[in-house]
């Protein structure tokens, strides 16, 4: 992992870019001698990022949906879906 300033970026900016797109190098942008931020290849970026949160959405999802089918069990235990769909067909 590279460490560079924010001095650096501003000046090298093409080069860095090309080292994390080119060799999936990482990248820690300090201002100060404090680490501010990283900078990450947009694969590794989908990878870390973006696949996590949407298998958050889909367990937040799919959380929520248990919750409904739970909160409205009493009415669904004994419906019967293939009657309901023959009535439907048959009404038009």
């Amino acid at each position: 992992m590279k460490n560079v300033t924010a001095m650096d970026i501003r000046r090298e900016l093409g080069g860095l870019l090309d080292e994390v797109a080119n060799k999936n190098e990482r990248i820690v942008i300090s201002r100060g001698n404090r680490p501010m931020a990283v900078m990450i290849s947009m694969a590794e970026y989908e990878e870390l990022v973006l696949k996590k949160t949407r298998e958050r959405e889909l367990k937040d999802l799919a959380e929520k949906m248990d919750r409904i089918r739970e909160t409205h069990a009493q009415y669904t235990r004994t419906f019967d879906t293939v009657q309901a769909v023959r009535k439907i067909r048959s009404n038009k």
